[in-house]
């Protein structure tokens, strides 16, 4: 069984902030992975399904986050 992580927990100020990251075209690319993975992790989704949906290594997921 896989091991779920702790879900990160973010004030309303920080998820306002993290998505106006995430549609930034003016951010460098890994800003904008980085508050997308964040945001996914906010909302419970696992490291696997955040890789997917991102198309990034698993390692990497769980790294950033």
């Amino acid at each position: 069984m896989a091991r779920l992580a702790e879900k990160p927990l973010c004030s309303e100020e920080e998820m306002a902030m993290l998505q106006s990251f995430s549609q930034s075209r003016t951010l460098e690319y890994r800003m904008v992975q980085r508050a997308k993975l964040v945001l996914l992790s906010v909302e419970g989704q696992p490291d696997s399904e955040i890789a997917k949906t991102l198309n990034m290594d698993p390692n990497t997921v769980a790294t950033w986050r």
